[in-house]
């Protein structure tokens, strides 16, 4: 026998638990997915050509778009702006791109699908956030004022700005480990009941809508509970340093802008931080729970009823 309505059980118990189940997987690797610093003088030039050939598309796309008008000069500095951010629309490409050795050199060997980014993906990335560097804005200044061909654009990027064509790259030392296959990203929607059967939730909990407000995340998801109390520890820090900047600021008569937690936080700390949120998302109602699988997941609870991803009868 099914679930009540559409998705009426995704955003219960099943759901908020599942979502840790999958950032354990999913969200974890941000911080522990190691950049191969070693590898990027060796693809540097590649990288920075890659750069122009998708700087050269994005903003004739934008050209096209903006017709019978000129683009934008803002939307110029978007796309540049973002175009080292694998997360966004204009970073994709970097994801499709696969570092492979040939003979002592290596090269980039692009695919027609996105790609998982694992390593080599952040290595890419990162190789491409140091040849853009600070020159972002006068890249896009120099695509909107002139219009470069896609030649002409290469020689100013990758040689006069960033250097990173100016010297022949050096050959790759003999030893060098490989880095992870190159895998397809996968774009199917989580299977919310194989995740939950895993966790062994007990189907009358998923069904009692009531019972969201008492329950309590199980431990042992890759979340100890020291973790999660350091996780709470910096929250609780961070909220007391805004509220005092704050106190300050006003006492002297300026806004004072609260500075952000650093990116690199520690796994500890985000995975503490990650099963705290889980918890509140549990006690928000459908709304906020489905908005954090969707967070924490990256992808769109779809409207469909639970059969359709296996259903809840085989728990």
């Amino acid at each position: 026998m099914a679930g009540p309505g559409p998705w009426r059980l995704i955003p219960h118990l099943a759901a908020v638990l599942c979502a840790v189940h999958v950032a354990a997987a999913q969200f974890e690797p941000a911080y522990e997915i190691a950049v191969r610093k070693a590898d990027i003088p060796f693809i540097k030039c590649d990288v920075c050509k890659k750069m122009v050939e998708q700087l050269d598309t994005q903003v004739e796309r934008e050209r096209e778009k903006a017709e019978p008008k000129k683009v934008s000069e803002l939307k110029v500095i978007e796309v540049t702006e973002k175009l080292c951010d694998v997360k966004s629309a204009n970073g994709g490409w970097i994801s499709r791109l696969d570092i492979v050795e040939s003979g002592d050199l290596l090269k980039l060997v692009e695919h027609e699908e996105d790609g998982e980014c694992l390593s080599e993906c952040k290595t890419i990335e990162r190789a491409c956030q140091q040849i853009i560097g600070d020159y972002d804005t006068d890249i896009a200044e120099r695509i909107f004022n002139d219009e470069p061909s896609q030649s002409s654009l290469q020689r100013y990027l990758c040689h006069d700005l960033s250097k990173a064509c100016s010297t022949k790259p050096p050959p790759v030392p003999e030893g060098r480990e490989p880095g992870e296959n190159w895998q397809k990203k996968d774009n199917s929607p989580p299977d919310y009941s194989k995740m939950a059967k895993e966790m062994n939730i007990p189907t009358s909990v998923m069904h009692d809508e009531a019972a969201i407000k008492d329950v309590k995340l199980p431990k042992g998801m890759g979340m100890p509970e020291e973790v999660f109390k350091r996780g709470q520890e910096k929250k609780a820090a961070e909220e007391a340093r805004a509220a005092r900047e704050e106190a300050e600021a006003a006492a002297g008569g300026k806004k004072k802008k609260t500075k952000k937690g650093s990116k690199k936080g520690s796994r500890d700390e985000a995975m503490g931080e990650m099963y705290s949120k889980a918890e509140e998302a549990a006690k928000g109602g459908r709304e906020e729970i489905v908005k954090f699988v969707e967070k924490m997941t990256g992808k769109k609870v779809p409207e469909t009823e639970p059969e359709a991803v296996g259903g809840y009868d085989e728990l």
